[in-house]
């Protein structure tokens, strides 16, 4: 069962990182030869044995979370596989495929033809992706390729987990949300590197502008910011509505919209704190479109004009509304294959657009009332011009059109033929503006040219020679300008004196933002906001232009900032303003300031870095000693020591002690497998740690040695806190994370806080420190990857960088007000609630000091000497593969065949119900079979023939489903980055309709009665509620932000007119027409003092006025209209979650978590027909139907169409039927999650074993329950509690005796048949987990792997300890016995294959046991196993075919090739 060793080589793809594959195991018949593994993307896979590198798999899917543990059944009939975090037994039906489509392709084209889909995507010819900090090297990053799609990977995948330990007094948790909050206080930046024409003035003289995903309204006066943040992407254009109230941006993304907002009125965007907005009027969705590159108001400013960047750059027309809101498309065209960079509405509403070699006029033609439709003109050249890029548009009060070209030039053209032309500007014209009086034009000269409406040159204004004299108090240039001369992208005018304007706002390419004004006909320049630039252009991939450098003041408000714009510029936090900018000589990526401030050290891409003086901002010093990007730099809290992190994967060290002077490298700290991402120093200065690409966690002193043993330092203090991996910031990652999400962290310095930036434009706000399952505040507004974050040295402000939209926000921080009163709650619903950050698998503990080990035989193989470093390093993650050297094929080794087996699995019958966070997720289908879901499947249970049909669309887990009236169809929502709402037939298992707009996940769907449509309620921060049509051939969708507090339910009224949606502390209630939504306004519930605020956990209609609501405590709420009656006080004990409706209205059915099922009548009177309460907490009720039950608590009830029987969902993963007589019957059972509440102790199922001689199998779980298994009856047989977790389980050869391991260290022996206990085993030296679990071949021995890092054997029969594996750097993973029973093979978490004698001495020459035939082969390293490892599994060895599992929930055949043979796709 090991998972490293020869004959498993194969096992892992070639981006794995070693720790993705969970289990492997052998099948047992002699003739096949097969290999399944279990793996972290919740795939099961089977390859021919043995499994060298190279060889091909078959994939299976289902399974939603990482795979633990597989096994083959007596006989190999059944592969069984555990799900851990969707806590499910699949059983696979294993079978040998007549129909081998390999064998048919002798020809290589079309074998590459028909195994295309085999391969991952992009595999092919992708490149590797891109590194998370941005460029340089790190070839460690191509192991994640494959990975960026799992999602929920990167959490079982946890490198860097050996290498954190907790300090010896922990501070006590604190998952909450902290009672502290930011505001966005100020934004250096302006979009102006790709746009033009998008500044203005408003009607009360602010500026109107926009920068990353922001639109801002700057009030010169008082030196403040208003901010519009409705969009979710890159805002890239802006337009004024004629009367300069309102003003509309256009987005980025797949389906684009532009928002209408009125940006003289300020609104308070949440009443709990000071976040002031801007009040949006309309939003406008043009779906599929990519992107706006152009919006315009109409003349009168009734309409707005979008233009798309899809193919077509399609034009739209719309109506707005501005009383209520309402939008709506009056023409829409296709405007232009070539692309479109401007666009302007005359005051006759006539439209023209202009672009690459075009321009186009349009008019709209039709009646009121009908159609409309666009109709172009081409502009008309004649002689007069020529084709070129026309690149912005304006109209003239007589409504000619002024369009300013590349070549310099404005033309004016009447109606859409050119009549004039004037030569305006050395280079491209960007910018027209059109005043009473002038015409105002700038471009790349610098230059502001005024002209008369006849375009006669008046006068002009040299932007450039304003700018240069702008100066700090030094006397160095403030405005910074990457060409000869500032480039203009964008004018507008204001304050007009006899039509002369007095003040004229300018942006530049450059992202600056400048404001002339005049004293009497003498124009001043002043700044308006600056920010980083994108650059000088290079084209040079890399070389686009982002920003990475930023580090506030150790002694003052003031910051440090560096782009690869090439300058480093000092800001004045309380100002807002710049103090000063110095010129590079590279692309800058990383700042640091020295403890006293003095000094400033910039680290460039080239591999270059240099220290500045900041009081003179000279360059003191500059070195290069490496190659690649210098990603991270920081000075030791003494000022003694400089560190560099660089993409060759060092990180330098460097004496500062004759600064201004010498810098002298004093040690260079090797080890890391990756580029470096972030360093810390410890307060004393003495010691390192530090992250790379690869999710390594290293330590150091402070001469560069590393520290092998990362406990030492479990009590250090740390002076600052940005490495993103470490023990107390194990909670910054989300669930769906891949690892490079979160780029930058900061620890506030009062030691309360922690502020995280992440790739989804967020800065977020934790409590210190941020463990697992920690909440946090998240801000938006940058538009792309927030590079860094950082407190300011007081903590009153902190600051962030957008990579891409080049902006520096400052957000103010300060704590708000106290929270309100806890509501009342239960323990399971606190465990659902943060189930989105629990953990897939907690980290291992603290392992005891063991020898180092003698990793791979050095007698055998000096080349040993190389990973010296790596073994007895131990708690460090294994970039050099360290098990390479202790692998040796056979003397005889079997023909290798690089072929997919022919074997086959089948999904054939999941043990398992999703019943501890999902609820009324249960039905009965039109043909009275029941449909349900587990891990990622959608099942449909036949109870005639005790089978199951199975839905397989969805890649994550299934989180909440809904049946239509007619129970053909079921509707399924599941969680991930991009979560899938999918419609699917219940008899033919198809897909029927999907929608993908959510984020984050679906928690609640709903069909409407008449089968039309589907509401669907997201995960995401506002629960946005999708109401969408899926039947028709042009579906129509609504959506609408139901609340920020988590949903549990949503639910349609019997006519269709009414959705309800309940969630905590909230009900309400949205209008519909027969199930489309009628407004977005919802009529909340009205408690009043009846009632107390949520949660409330489920709604229920019993007819179109009322409507029930469960609430924790255990009341029936039900609501008249939207206004609550009378409550039923304790219709349950403790939280009532399901409440169900017969289809013919005449009676509902209710449960909750005290296990009891009661019937009500329509008025909502207890009744004992048709079906008398059932109590499942009875223990004479379980007894009388041989129930075996893991508890009672109810989450789902389904009540059949003939009221002859009824079907109940458990928490615990059970689905009983009663029928009327009140008999029951267990139609599905699985492991459940487990009862406590501990963060770590989420619950989830490792242990599996097959029973050697009977077609049985045992699982163990975290719910501390042992189970026997009967696959070909599908049922569990024995059901046995014990009082620890258990995670690994073995029968004894003869079946007799059954061998438990507990996350305690506990070991259990119990009796093969009825479970009884035979012996208990406890050590004082043995706490941690125990993970891997083998008896010997002949019965004498067992050997227990435990997160101790030791392998202890015992003796059967006295059950004493016999002999100790010691050598182990890392906590056990899997362990084989020979045949013989005389020697034992393992694996580590440390990528460690170590080898033993029965009695624990270890065998230094692995090379002696190439030809040893061993009894398993579940190790997932080993020569036999080379081509396996794509991710962590188990394998019974002897065999061909393996089988291996996936966290993306697949099971594939792999065959098995030498490992120096190349890797074969999967």
């Amino acid at each position: 069962n090991c998972t490293f060793g020869w004959e498993v080589q194969g096992i892992y793809p070639e981006f794995s990182d070693g720790t993705d594959v969970n289990s492997v195991d052998r099948s047992l018949d002699d003739g096949s030869m097969i290999l399944a593994t279990g793996d972290d993307f919740g795939q099961v896979k089977i390859f021919n044995y043995p499994a060298l590198e190279g060889i091909k798999p078959k994939t299976y899917s289902g399974h939603s979370s990482h795979v633990t543990n597989v096994r083959f059944g007596m006989g190999d009939t059944y592969l069984m596989s555990a799900g851990g975090g969707d806590l499910c037994l699949f059983q696979w039906r294993h079978f040998e495929d007549e129909d081998n489509t390999e064998e048919a392709a002798d020809d290589p084209d079309l074998m590459e033809e028909l195994t295309a889909a085999d391969r991952p995507e992009g595999e092919e010819s992708a490149p590797p992706p891109a590194e998370a900090g941005g460029g340089g090297g790190g070839g460690m990053m191509d192991m994640f390729a494959v990975e960026e799609a799992a999602g929920e990977e990167f959490m079982a995948v946890k490198p860097w987990k050996g290498a954190i330990f907790p300090p010896s007094n922990p501070p006590p948790e604190n998952h909450d949300k902290p009672e502290s909050w930011l505001e966005l206080d100020w934004v250096y930046g302006y979009r102006g590197f790709d746009c033009r024409s998008n500044i203005f003035y408003n009607a009360n003289g602010e500026i109107v502008y926009h920068a990353a995903g922001v639109g801002i309204v700057q009030d010169m006066k008082s030196k403040k910011q208003r901010y519009f943040r409705g969009h979710d992407d890159d805002i890239v254009c802006m337009d004024k509505h004629p009367e300069g109230k309102y003003f509309a941006t256009g987005q980025l993304g797949k389906d684009p919209y532009v928002c209408v907002w009125d940006a003289t009125e300020t609104i308070d965007s949440n009443p709990e704190i000071r976040d002031l907005g801007i009040k949006p009027i309309a939003k406008l969705v043009c779906p599929k479109e990519r992107g706006i590159v152009a919006v315009a108001f109409s003349g009168d400013g009734s309409k707005v004009i979008t233009v798309g960047n899809d193919n077509d750059h399609t034009v739209t027309v719309w109506s707005v509304d501005y009383s209520t809101g309402k939008a709506a498309i009056m023409a829409k065209e296709k405007g232009h294959q070539d692309k479109v960079l401007h666009a302007r509405v005359s005051d006759k509403n006539e439209l023209v657009f202009c672009g690459i070699k075009v321009i186009k006029f349009a008019s709209v033609e039709g009646k009121a009332g009908d159609k409309l439709k666009l109709k172009f003109n081409k502009g008309i050249l004649g002689k007069k011009g020529k084709r070129q890029v026309m690149i912005c548009v304006e109209h003239l009060p007589s409504g000619n059109t002024l369009c300013g070209c590349s070549d310099g030039s404005i033309y004016e053209f009447a109606g859409n033929s050119l009549t004039k032309v004037a030569k305006a500007h050395q280079g491209p014209v960007q910018c027209v503006s059109v005043g009473p009086k002038y015409v105002i034009s700038g471009g790349k000269d610098g230059k502001l040219k005024f002209w008369d409406h006849s375009l006669k040159a008046v006068k002009e204004i040299n932007i450039t020679e304003l700018a240069q004299a702008v100066q700090d108090s030094a006397g160095r240039k403030l405005c910074f300008f990457s060409e000869k001369s500032i480039y203009i992208k964008s004018i507008d005018a204001t304050d007009f004196e006899n039509d002369d304007p007095k003040r004229i706002i300018v942006g530049t390419k450059d992202d600056e933002i400048y404001e002339i004004t005049f004293d009497g006909d003498t124009p001043s320049l002043r700044i308006v906001v600056q920010g980083h630039s994108r650059g000088a252009g290079s084209k040079k991939l890399g070389d686009w232009g982002e920003l990475w450098g930023l580090q506030p003041s150790p002694t003052k408000n003031v910051f440090v900032s560096a782009g690869d714009d090439r300058t480093m510029r000092l800001w004045d936090i309380e100002k807002k303003s710049i103090i000063a900018v110095r010129k590079l000589e590279q692309q800058a990526r990383s700042c640091a300031y020295s403890p006293d401030g003095k000094y400033v050290a910039v680290g460039c891409m080239d591999g270059s870095f240099c220290v500045i003086e900041t009081a003179t901002l000279n360059v003191v010093k500059t070195v290069k000693d490496r190659k690649e990007e210098i990603g991270e730099i920081k000075f030791s809290p003494n000022g003694a020591l400089l560190e560099v992190g660089s993409h060759d994967n060092f990180v330098d060290l460097y004496s500062t002690n004759k600064l201004p002077g010498d810098l002298r490298r004093v040690g260079k700290c090797k080890g890391h497998s990756s580029y470096i991402t972030h360093v810390d120093f410890s307060a004393d200065s003495q010691y390192l740690r530090s992250t790379c690409g690869a999710y390594e966690l290293l330590f150091w002193d402070n001469t560069g040695t590393q520290i092998k043993r990362p406990s030492s330092l479990a009590d250090t203090e740390w002076a600052s806190e940005t490495c993103i991996l470490g023990w107390a910031v194990q909670g910054i990652f989300p669930e769906c994370s891949d690892g490079t999400d979160i780029n930058a962290c900061d620890k506030s310095k009062d030691g309360d806080e922690l502020v995280t930036s992440d790739d989804f434009g967020k800065v977020n706000l934790y409590r210190y420190p941020c463990l697992e399952g920690a909440k946090c505040h998240s801000f938006g507004g940058h538009s792309s990857h927030v590079t860094n974050v950082r407190f300011s040295y007081n903590d009153r402000y902190v600051l962030s960088a957008g990579g891409a939209d080049l902006c520096i926000f400052q957000w103010k921080h300060y704590e708000v007000r106290g929270q309100e009163d806890e509501e009342e709650t239960d323990p399971e619903i606190e465990a659902e609630l943060a189930t989105q950050s629990a953990p897939k698998r907690p980290a291992p503990p603290e392992p005891e000091p063991a020898p180092a080990a003698d990793a791979g035989g050095m007698g055998d193989m000096g080349m040993m000497d190389m990973f010296a470093v790596e073994e007895s390093a131990g708690e460090e993650f294994m970039a050099v593969k360290p098990w390479k050297g202790a692998i040796f094929p056979p003397s005889n080794p079997p023909k290798i065949n690089k072929k997919k087996p022919d074997d086959v699995l089948t999904l054939e019958f999941v043990h398992g119900y999703r019943g501890h966070d999902a609820r009324n997720n249960i039905f009965y289908t039109y043909d009275g079979n029941v449909a349900f879901h587990a891990a990622g499947v959608g099942i449909v249970y036949e109870p005639a023939t005790h089978t199951q049909k199975f839905f397989l669309g969805h890649d994550d887990d299934i989180l909440c489903m809904a049946m239509s009236q007619d129970g053909k169809y079921a509707v399924t929502g599941q969680v991930g980055k991009k979560p899938a709402v999918i419609v699917w037939d219940v008899t033919t298992m198809e897909e029927v309709a999907r929608h993908e707009k959510h984020k984050r996940g679906v928690v609640a769907v709903a069909i409407s009665p008449n089968g039309k449509y589907v509401a669907s309620v997201g995960n995401d921060d506002d629960h946005v509620m999708y109401v969408w049509e899926y039947g028709a051939s042009k579906p129509t969708m609504d959506e609408v932000k139901t609340n920020r507090d988590k949903v549990f339910a949503c639910e349609y009224s019997p006519s269709g007119n009414e959705v309800a949606v309940a969630g905590m502390k909230y009900v309400a209630f949205f209008k519909c027409d027969e199930g489309k939504l009628a407004t977005k306004k919802a009529a909340k519930g009205k408690l009043g003092k009846k009632g107390k605020p949520g949660p409330f956990l489920h709604v229920q209609y019993v007819d179109d006025a009322v409507k029930l609501v469960g609430t924790v405590p255990g009341d029936l709420y039900p609501f008249m209209g939207d206004t609550l009656s009378k409550p039923i006080s304790k219709a349950v004990k403790g939280p009532l979650q399901a409440i169900s409706r017969a289809k013919d209205n005449s009676f509902l059915m209710i449960g909750g978590k005290d296990g009891i099922v009661q019937c009500y009548d329509t008025k909502l009177k207890k009744v004992d027909a048709p079906f008398a309460p059932v109590d499942f907490s009875s223990s004479e009720l379980l007894g009388k139907y041989g129930l075996q039950m893991g508890g009672c608590h109810i989450r789902a009830i389904a009540i059949a169409d003939d009221h002859k029987k009824y079907t109940v969902g458990f928490y615990t993963g059970e689905v009983v039927e009663v029928n009327h007589k009140g008999e029951c019957k267990m139609l599905v059972q699985g492991h459940a999650r487990g009862s406590s509440g501990k963060y770590g102790d989420w619950g989830e199922v490792w242990a599996l074993a097959v029973h050697p001689k009977a077609n049985i199998i045992a699982s163990g779980g975290d719910d501390r329950t042992v189970r026997l298994w009967d696959p070909e009856n599908r049922k569990i047989l024995r059901l046995k509690s014990v009082k620890e977790q258990c995670r690994a389980v073995a029968f004894s050869p003869d079946g007799d005796l059954v061998a438990v391991g507990t996350k305690d260290g506990v070991i259990y022996v119990l009796n093969g048949e009825d479970l009884s206990e035979i012996e208990r085993i406890t050590s004082k030296k043995r706490t941690s987990e125990v993970s891997d679990i083998k008896f010997s071949p002949d019965g004498s021995h067992f050997a227990v792997g435990s997160h101790d890092n030791f392998i202890d054997i015992y003796s059967v029969g006295s059950y004493k300890k016999t002999g100790c594996c010691r050598g182990h750097s890392s906590y056990i993973t899997h362990i084989d016995w020979t045949a013989d029973s005389q020697k034992l093979r393992s694996n580590c978490g440390a990528y460690e294959l170590l080898f033993w004698t029965v009695d624990g001495d270890q065998i230094k020459r692995p090379s002696s046991l190439c030809d040893e035939e061993w009894a398993t082969a579940t190790c997932v390293l080993g020569w036999d196993v080379q081509g396996e490892i794509e991710f962590q599994c188990s394998v019974a060895m002897h065999y061909r075919v393996y089988v291996h599992v996936h966290m993306f929930a697949c099971v594939c055949l792999r065959v098995y090739v030498p490992w120096f043979l190349p890797h074969m796709y999967v």
